[in-house]
């Protein structure tokens, strides 16, 4: 998507709120509840993956849609799969990858020693540091491969 299509789509949306100016401030994020997380590529850039399929095929074939991961897609799944070996008292229920954005539903099953959002921050931090390591075997390969030579 171009930034003039997306500055197109974003008058149509409203004012924009920052996720901060969303949460409850009555509401006590530490504590033993279920929580429906979405994060996006800044963007909305298609970095995490691709659909593929057909929309009309039957569940089950091998055209029913689907999304093809990325190597940075299947990188930030894995990354938020493993949040609870960060923290324990957090069990992920449910991962859907989308082409530029995330849906996640968190269990936190006993009260937290830090707010959700630190965890979600940590998971953040994790996704960039795959990133930059994704970045850096890339560009390990393009150096390692022989340029073509002219005859």
């Amino acid at each position: 998507m171009t930034k003039e299509e997306i500055t197109e789509k974003k008058k149509y949306a409203g004012e924009k709120e920052l996720s901060m100016k969303r949460r409850d401030d009555n509401h006590d994020y530490t504590e033993r509840r279920m929580y429906m997380i979405t994060l996006e590529v800044e963007g909305r850039l298609p970095l995490f993956g691709r659909l593929v399929g057909d929309a009309f095929a039957p569940a089950g074939s091998a055209d029913e849609p689907r999304i093809e991961l990325t190597p940075l897609g299947a990188a930030v799944q894995s990354e938020w799969l493993g949040i609870h070996s960060y923290y324990p008292q957090i069990d992920v229920m449910a991962v859907q990858m989308m082409p530029d954005h995330m849906h996640g539903i968190l269990f936190v099953k006993a009260r937290l020693p830090l707010h959700l959002g630190q965890v979600i921050s940590g998971f953040k931090a994790g996704c960039r540091k795959e990133e930059r390591a994704l970045a850096e075997r890339a560009a390990g390969k393009a150096a390692a491969k022989p340029l073509p030579t002219e005859k």
